[in-house]
């Protein structure tokens, strides 16, 4: 068995060579901030409010939570000028959620970018992105496990939410951030930016 010293040594030198996994060619991305941050274990959205500019929110959620109701909590407050949701999974009732508040003019443009993991190329395997198919043009399948929505709001707000859980219920314990920063929101937006571009390019 190799010694800490052995380890050590060969992680350094460790080369990742090409992705086996077939994933993506982009360089890593970091994001580096300070900022005020809130702590919460929830069991409806509706009892931590929103993040104030250039506020961090850090959300526990210990009984069965769907993050589209952080979507549509948002959405109550102020209309959703421009949203990119990054969905690994998704289910019908966030589907019809997302459907609704388009139709209620509660979120006005919207962007997909779409696990292929799940949903093998453009054949989807859910039902519920079927269901978006029909109300939104704009999405994109690739090799991904992130989950992130991007909300841009008509009052000025950005809205960044990222954590475990997916758009679809479950009872497990999970973890989400909610950021409020138009510098953060910029920079999500560039690397799936990124990632659409280099999926289409790949794709001619």
């Amino acid at each position: 068995m190799s010694n800490w010293g052995e380890i050590n040594s060969d992680w350094n030198n460790y080369n990742a060579g090409k992705d086996e996994d077939g994933n993506l060619s982009l360089s890593d991305k970091i994001y580096k901030k300070f900022i005020k941050k809130n702590y919460q274990v929830i069991k409806k959205v509706d009892e931590i409010g929103l993040p104030k500019k250039n506020e961090q929110l850090r959300l526990i959620t210990i009984s069965p939570f769907n993050s589209i109701s952080i979507i549509d909590y948002i959405s109550q407050k102020e209309v959703i000028t421009n949203a990119i949701f990054v969905i690994f999974a998704i289910n019908q009732s966030a589907a019809k959620k997302l459907i609704e508040l388009k139709k209620n003019g509660r979120l006005v443009k919207a962007k997909f970018i779409i696990s292929s993991i799940r949903n093998a190329g453009h054949k989807s395997k859910s039902v519920a992105v079927d269901m978006l198919k029909f109300h939104f043009k704009d999405l994109i399948y690739v090799n991904s496990h992130a989950k992130i929505s991007l909300l841009q709001t008509e009052n000025g707000n950005f809205y960044n939410i990222e954590g475990s859980g997916n758009l679809s219920f479950n009872g497990r314990l999970e973890q989400y951030i909610i950021d409020n920063d138009k510098k953060l929101f910029k920079f999500s937006n560039e690397w799936i930016k990124e990632i659409v571009k280099f999926k289409q390019k790949n794709e001619v």
